[in-house]
């Protein structure tokens, strides 16, 4: 269900914002009977992708929804092992028939302008795992440090302080930022209808539905692509090069067979090396940029790999774009910003295999418009 409105800002007990995932705080019940905590077996295998925002990740088959909720330049989804409803939903038309079940929000900002999430994760970043922060209200430990693609993040736990005692609030969440395009991704699980024993301590009966859950949270926040589009064969190559993974890349590239040339000059087939013939087939991947070159399949292991900072675009290529037996055009081409800011990188892709990269100079990249058949990602 998709739904576009204005966001109102809402300030929590954990220096949060809304249109972000929301905290349930819960009054605490009382039960005879000790509570039955559901666990969700793992890997995670349902996708979920947005190409609009160019964003994707992964949730058990097994769980409701997603339910996605869109404002301006933030995506905000929610899955679980109970119902999940639109997001502004009144707490009290929330109905749910699991006991101790467990659901998870995900937001993704783009160019998030908003300093509390920066102020937040700032005060992680001084902490050590395992340290804490508290407040009359609010308590938040840190649990590890993380990175995912051009993200840094900190996992950490939100609950209550020992003083605030009047609901029940326990989430882990996941905070990750980019520093260079600014935007933010929030991940919370957290424990819903949770039902706790005469006597039996709250914080303890939330913390055991959290850990139950904590490896599909963590699959989950591990399975999160950003600049998906959906594709799934693009989105292993866009996501491999913005971890700069090289052996990804590696496995990834299809090298074409071609016959070696001793003529001189620039451009043209490969140049046999000393001991080929003209005209020797070798396996070699094309690069084209002023000169043209090849990447020869025995000198992979040296490979340098690509150094991109980010994802400028990604394309349908047209028929009239530049192609040759010696350097063959793609079906899609996506296009990297290098990480100097002044190169570029675009990766022709077929059948999920990367067949030609092209290095090009200036930023911002230049594509032209005859390349195009039509855009996946909108040139950034």
């Amino acid at each position: 269900m998709k739904k576009t409105l204005a966001l109102s800002l809402v300030m929590f007990i954990f220096s949060v914002s809304a249109c972000a995932p929301q905290l349930t705080a819960t009054p605490l019940p009382v039960m005879t009977e000790a509570p039955q905590i559901p666990v969700t077996e793992v890997p995670a295998e349902k996708p979920y992708a947005n190409s609009g925002f160019g964003f994707g990740f992964q949730f058990p088959s097994s769980w409701f929804g997603p339910e996605e909720y869109i404002s301006d330049q933030t995506l905000r989804i929610e899955v679980g092992t109970d119902k999940v409803y639109p997001y502004g939903t009144d707490p009290a038309e929330r109905v749910y028939d699991l006991k101790n079940s467990y659901n998870v929000v995900i937001q993704y900002s783009k160019n998030d302008q908003n300093q509390v999430w920066k102020d937040t994760y700032q005060t992680l970043v001084n902490l050590k795992d395992g340290e804490s922060v508290s407040d009359v209200r609010s308590l938040t430990i840190r649990v590890r440090q993380l990175s995912l693609g051009g993200f840094d993040g900190i996992e950490y736990i939100s609950t209550l302080s020992e003083t605030a005692q009047i609901e029940a609030v326990y989430a882990r969440q996941v905070i990750l930022i980019n520093a260079q395009s600014n935007d933010v991704i929030i991940v919370m699980g957290q424990p819903i209808n949770v039902e706790i024993n005469d006597g039996a301590n709250w914080r303890e009966v939330y913390k055991a539905i959290d850990e139950a859950n904590l490896s599909v949270f963590r699959e989950m926040v591990e399975s999160i692509t950003v600049n998906s589009i959906g594709v799934l064969e693009l989105d292993k190559i866009i996501d491999a090069a913005l971890r700069g993974d090289k052996d990804g890349l590696k496995s990834l590239m299809k090298f074409n067979q071609v016959k070696c040339t001793v003529a001189e000059g620039l451009g043209g087939p490969p140049k046999c090396l000393a001991g080929e013939q003209d005209g020797t087939v070798v396996e070699a991947l094309p690069i084209l940029d002023s000169e043209g070159h090849f990447l020869r399949k025995a000198d992979l292991e040296s490979w340098s790999g690509l150094d991109v900072s980010a994802l400028f675009a990604v394309y349908e290529v047209s028929e009239s774009a530049y192609s040759d037996e010696n350097y063959p055009a793609g079906q899609y081409a996506i296009v990297f910003v290098g990480a100097d800011q002044v190169t570029s990188w675009t990766l022709q892709v077929d059948q999920g295999n990367i067949i030609r990269m092209d290095h090009g100079f200036g930023f911002p990249p230049s594509i032209p418009d005859g390349n195009v058949l039509r855009f996946l990602i909108e040139p950034r």
